[in-house]
């Protein structure tokens, strides 16, 4: 008997281990396919294949908390002077293209091109009456100015540069450091889910907050479960303060969550106003 009461526990011990190494498996798995699948989307030319090829290779050769913003800010500046000169260019080709049409009208060739590529006909261009109206009409309009939208830049920047300043240094104070991981961490993703995972693996793991069965596991349920990837931010911050009790676990949850979300909400905020304008 107890032969076979110690041939049913090593039985299910085994079955743990099994299932504990699929679910790993797996999430290692989703991450792997879903980074495949942004990169199709993202890289569409030969410009964004060596944006994306340079940023990979300099983030898998250095590591420094400046490193993801100032890749971010390159990146986008690198885009924006090829965009730039991709439209230089696409005008200077349609200046030529003017200057040899003789005796057409100029503005009409202009308006049957535009409409071409637009898929519509010369009546879509036209611009309905009423639109100025609506465009500049109250229901439009940010409940704050420009001004405004500039301050929440401001004040979002400064609380970035100075939690990724404190951040090693108050690791102790475990609640303001989870707070402050994660708003950095909402700070410099950009691309969702297949981006968010690793990134949180170097901030919660490499602490010692989480060790890697429980975020696996983790990542494997937020794959399961609907909405997006950054909810995995409480469960990273339930576990981070879950060895001081139940209330903190909660309230670890509460700041992962605040944390990761609020600094695109006030990107969000700052750009209204100005892209309004």
């Amino acid at each position: 008997a107890a032969l076979a009461a110690s041939c049913s526990l090593s039985a299910a011990a085994l079955a743990a281990a099994l299932a504990d190494a699929s679910i790993s498996a797996a999430a290692v798995g989703l991450v792997a396919q879903a980074g495949t699948a942004l990169s199709r989307k993202i890289v569409v030319s030969h410009p964004t294949l060596a944006v994306c090829a340079l940023a990979a290779a300099v983030a898998v050769l250095y590591s420094a908390p400046w490193l993801e913003p100032v890749l971010i800010a390159a990146g986008g500046v690198a885009s924006l002077c090829w965009s730039y000169w991709a439209v230089v260019s696409e005008r200077k080709r349609k200046k030529k293209t003017d200057e040899d049409v003789e005796g057409a009208d100029v503005e009409e060739v202009r308006a049957v091109e535009m409409s071409q590529e637009l898929g519509g006909s010369d009546e879509k261009l036209l611009k309905p009456e009423g639109t100025a109206a609506s465009e500049t009409s109250p229901e439009g309009q940010t409940p704050f100015g420009w001004r405004t939208g500039i301050s929440i830049f401001v004040v979002w920047t400064i609380l970035l540069i100075t939690f990724m300043a404190l951040k090693k240094t108050v690791p102790d104070i475990r609640p303001l450091a989870v707070f402050m991981q994660f708003y950095v961490a909402g700070c410099v993703i950009f691309g969702g889910g297949p981006v968010v995972i690793p990134l949180l693996y170097s901030y919660v793991v490499i602490p010692g907050w989480l060790n890697p069965r429980d975020f696996l596991l983790g990542v494997a349920l937020i794959q399961a479960m609907p909405g997006p990837n950054f909810n995995f931010a409480a469960y990273c911050g339930a576990l981070a303060l879950s060895p001081y009790g139940a209330g903190p676990a909660i309230a670890g949850a509460l700041l992962g969550y605040v944390g990761i979300f609020s600094p695109g909400l006030a990107l969000n905020a700052a750009a209204l106003p100005l892209w309004q304008r």
